[in-house]
């Protein structure tokens, strides 16, 4: 599947999750200022769209594992450095387990 095409379904389901959780939590109101428009449509298009876009095409170009570790080399914290460890195991782990069989 083309990755804009799978982007944009993904961007879809996160819109109705936003819009059925907003139901149950106390409703969801439209804004109607331009200027507030534009703050939303500046984070929302290279924040969330660009990085979609970009992370489906990476997948297909270096595969999951790569993706995986470099995704995880983002802003480098405790719980980022926890996290690329867990992901270094487990991606040794899986090499590991498929040069045994």
């Amino acid at each position: 599947i083309d990755s804009t095409v799978l982007t944009c379904y993904v961007m879809a389901f996160g819109a109705l999750m936003f819009i059925v959780g907003g139901c149950f939590t106390g409703g969801i109101r439209l804004e109607t200022d331009p200027h507030t428009w534009l703050y939303i449509l500046g984070i929302a298009l290279p924040a969330t769209a660009v990085s979609n876009m970009a992370l489906v095409r990476a997948i297909k170009c270096i595969g999951p594992t790569l993706t995986s570790i470099l995704g995880a080399m983002e802003p480098f914290t405790a719980q980022g450095a926890g996290g690329i460890l867990l992901i270094v195991a487990a991606v040794t782990t899986v090499v590991l387990h498929s040069r045994r069989t």
